[in-house]
């Protein structure tokens, strides 16, 4: 009894004292085990994270925050990632190549944000592509600057960002001129200050943060997207588990709208997305626009063939009409006709512009004869057709056909006219009067400017010799009004020298077989005694030139065809198209003559000044002032004996794409 008593107490002692002890005891089992479930935050190291220096909207500080705290997108992205794995984030901003050197050196778990242009061709990295992309766009800060695609860039200042190697070649192949700045600010500077005609940038939203941010002045986005470009999570290449967490983190955030989410927050999405109406009742709207469309369309149908009908009754003389009026129009002819009240009852657009505007827009009186228009008209309606030449003004000469026509609508007889403006073919006359002295005038100034400079150049210099060696006050001033009279004959000389400087060309669309036509007019009376073939011209040959110099040619060579056969004979021309060495298509014209031809030792020197085969009958300008005309067109200007007898002047000058014809 004693024994079991003393176990007894025994045992209710040990009791006692596990009673007591189990709180502690059930406090450290439960410490162990929360020990292996959680992870050790304070064991585990946080991910250091790149991102790109003042980037937005994936990495910046924005200026108004007194704490200078790191936003963007890639810092959000880099957080939600770290934090999924229970990892802390330690951010480092840097420039690429910065953020590219700490990677290779093991400071960098991994660079977020980076686009892929970025990343150079051959680095030693492995990249993850993200769902959020930039794009390429074009800046420009003048508003007079349109510069909407690359096909624009050529003979423009392109700036370019000095990690954009990539696009450099592109852009110069376009034919820009690029240079490089370090920064986005550097650009704006440049597009401002107008060094820069655009600034092409790798992120047109990171362009836009920086305006905005920075209210930088006058700087427009043109065009649509250049590129568009992925942004990359980029690892160094040991990285692997580190790439396979970060991107089944990626999936997971996408497929939970966490990305969604943070791409409305920086590049401003809505959060929401409801149907409209449209999404609602599209079915419904299409179905009834079908419906009323398909009654719109039969009763346009309907309409359509009522009135093809109709048209088809009305169709030849309205055409006819057309033709007729436009006709009539396009005249460079002049074209009018009066009652015999004098009241204008038609007039072209020439009339208009040329008469009408000297005589105003009535031609109140036809009773008496005269110089005016309205006395040829008067005359024409008593003695029927009349030939005259009026000129309404001081600067035009007009050749007028006055004559009697019925009106046509009633037994009326109105007084009609044809007139044609004839100023620049009296001009051209005159200038051809003028062109042999002119060019004897302008040589012989250019040679007497020369031999005169010489002399003048010695005084000049023995002046300035006798200066240096004297001192005398009255040796001195005679030198200097010798050295004042000098100036003063230089002077005049160089006015001289002027003379032979030859005018700038003005070109025009023109047509060499109509302009060798023209100036055979010009010559019309020295052709009496010749036969003339003109045959060959039968189809325009289209240039572009100055009109009254490539005149001067063909009447040179004219003159000289005319001249060489006493003005007795054959006169050919004849027009061709051709080629030259280079297969660029030509206009050819070539007058021949059958003159007693040319030497072969001559066929060159005929184009030298002065020379000429007519002793004292001719100076030897115009074929040299000749050839100096084509060369400067771009042309040729050659010498040839035909076979059977005679020399040909071949004229060779680039052809011009023939004008499109008016139906």
């Amino acid at each position: 009894m004693i024994l079991i008593s003393s176990l007894f107490s025994r045992g209710h002692a040990m009791t006692s004292h596990m009673m007591f002890r189990l709180p502690f005891l059930v406090f450290l089992l439960c410490t162990l085990i929360l020990s292996f479930r959680l992870p050790a935050r304070a064991e585990d190291p946080a991910l250091r994270v790149g991102v790109m220096r003042a980037r937005p909207p994936l990495a910046f500080r924005y200026p108004d925050d007194p704490q200078r705290r790191l936003s963007g997108l890639a810092v959000d992205l880099a957080e939600m990632l770290n934090r999924a794995m229970n990892r802390d984030s330690v951010f480092t901003e840097g420039s690429r190549d910065e953020l590219l050197s700490l990677l290779a050196e093991g400071k960098l778990d991994y660079i977020c944000g980076l686009t892929q242009p970025l990343v150079p061709d051959g680095a030693q990295v492995q990249t993850l592509t993200t769902s959020f992309a930039t794009n390429r766009r074009i800046l420009v800060g003048n508003s007079d600057v349109y510069i909407n695609s690359e096909q624009d860039y050529k003979g423009r200042t392109i700036a370019l960002l000095d990690d954009s190697e990539k696009y450099q070649p592109v852009a110069e192949s376009y034919g820009a001129k690029t240079i490089k700045v370090h920064s986005y600010q550097e650009g704006f500077a440049l597009l401002t200050s107008g060094k820069a005609d655009a600034f092409v940038v790798p992120s047109g939203e990171i362009a836009s943060y920086l305006v905005m941010m920075e209210q930088v002045p006058g700087i427009r986005l043109m065009g649509m997207s250049l590129e568009r470009y992925p942004t990359l999570i980029v690892l160094a290449p040991e990285q692997n588990e580190l790439k396979t967490r970060l991107s089944g983190e990626l999936v997971r955030l996408e497929e939970a709208g966490e990305l969604e989410r943070l791409r409305e927050k920086w590049f401003g999405r809505p959060l929401i997305h409801r149907p409209g109406l449209w999404d609602e009742y599209r079915n419904a709207i299409l179905t009834g626009l079908g419906g009323l469309l398909l009654l719109l369309f039969s009763g346009l149908a309907w309409t359509i063939l009522l009135r093809r009908r109709i048209r088809a009754v009305t169709r030849s003389l309205s055409r006819s009409e057309r033709r007729f009026q436009a006709l009539l129009e396009a005249s460079p002819d002049a074209i009018l006709s009066v009652d015999a009240g004098g009241n204008l009852r038609f007039a072209n657009r020439s009339a208009a512009e040329n008469l009408l505007e000297c005589e105003g827009r009535s031609l109140p009186a036809l009773e008496c004869g005269g110089d005016s228009l309205r006395g040829l008209l008067h005359d024409a309606r008593q003695k029927g057709c009349t030939r005259a030449t009026f000129s309404p003004g001081d600067d035009k000469t007009f050749e007028v056909i006055a004559f009697s026509a019925p009106d046509g609508n009633s037994d009326e007889l109105l007084s009609c006219c044809i007139a044609r403006d004839v100023t620049e073919r009296r001009l051209m006359e005159q200038e051809l009067i003028q062109a042999e002295r002119l060019a004897v005038i302008g040589k012989l100034a250019a040679g007497v400017a020369h031999e005169i400079n010489n002399p003048l150049g010695i005084v000049r210099t023995n002046a300035d010799i006798m200066r240096k060696l004297s001192s005398d006050p009255v040796v001195l001033e005679r030198l200097d009004v010798l050295r004042r009279n000098v100036d003063r004959a230089a002077d005049i000389t160089g006015k001289l020298l002027r003379l032979a400087v030859p005018r700038e060309m003005e070109t025009h669309p023109l047509d060499l077989a109509e302009l060798a036509r023209e100036s055979l007019n010009f010559l019309r009376p020295r052709l009496k005694n010749v036969e003339l073939d003109t045959a060959g011209l039968a189809h325009p040959l289209p240039i572009l030139g100055d009109k009254s110099q490539l005149e001067q040619i063909i009447i040179n060579l004219l003159l000289n065809g005319l001249e060489s056969m006493k003005f007795r004979g054959r006169l050919s021309l004849e027009g061709m198209t051709d080629t030259d060495a280079e297969g660029h298509p030509t206009a050819v014209l070539r007058v021949r003559d059958s003159g007693p031809g040319i030497a072969p030792e001559a066929r060159e020197r005929v184009f030298d000044l002065f020379y000429t085969t007519r002793s004292s009958e001719g100076f030897g300008i115009g074929l040299f002032v000749s050839r100096r005309i084509a060369e400067r067109h771009g042309g040729t200007l050659r010498a040839e004996s035909h076979p059977e007898g005679g020399a040909v002047m071949v004229l060779t000058l680039p052809a011009a794409p023939a004008p499109e014809r008016a139906d």
